[in-house]
């Protein structure tokens, strides 16, 4: 769920020595969602909600919203910034960071399993480098190869949920009835 990968890579981050998390989200439901969870993911990691910043995921333009958290960064620097979002709203971001001297190069860059769907994100200005939850590929890569095989084409992480959510009811009918 968003709210466990949120967990996961905040609780990866702390454990590399950050303390101080600030948080670029959408004002959405996907958002909200990943909002609440990084203040209780932050709070579990005994860290400090440095810096929170919302923005309109339909804007046109996402330059002062970015302006706005990296000059937060410059007056008060925080030690990882979590950037939950994905595809093409991503790719606007991105480049963005960097131009106001924020970005990998400067504080980690954290992401949620949208990055997963989308291996070329690593490539775009401002998140080489970054961290974001995702499945461990030596657990990915066998369920992979088998749905590829059964449907001819590989899964996106949607289907690694559905698999582990039937997997998870068929182990507890089993416990339930043994």
């Amino acid at each position: 769920t968003p709210q466990d990968e949120v967990q996961r890579v905040i609780q990866y981050a702390a454990g590399q020595g950050m303390q101080r998390f600030a948080i670029l989200a959408p004002s959405s439901p996907y958002g909200n969602i990943v909002t609440q969870s990084f203040r209780n993911s932050v709070q579990n990691a005994n860290g400090i909600l440095a810096e929170m910043e919302l923005y309109d995921p339909n804007s046109p333009d996402y330059t002062q919203v970015v302006e706005r958290i990296a000059t937060a960064y410059q007056n008060n620097p925080f030690d990882a910034l979590m950037l939950p979002e994905g595809g093409a709203r991503l790719r606007q971001l991105a480049p963005l960071l960097p131009a106001f001297q924020i970005g990998p190069q400067t504080v980690p860059i954290l992401g949620t399993g949208l990055w997963a769907n989308d291996p070329a994100l690593a490539q775009e200005t401002g998140l080489a480098g970054s961290w974001y939850a995702a499945t461990d590929p030596a657990k990915w890569q066998p369920f992979a190869e088998r749905y590829a095989g059964i449907y001819g084409q590989l899964p996106d992480q949607r289907a690694g949920l559905v698999y582990v959510a039937i997997t998870l009811i068929g182990a507890l009918g089993k416990a339930a009835s043994g």
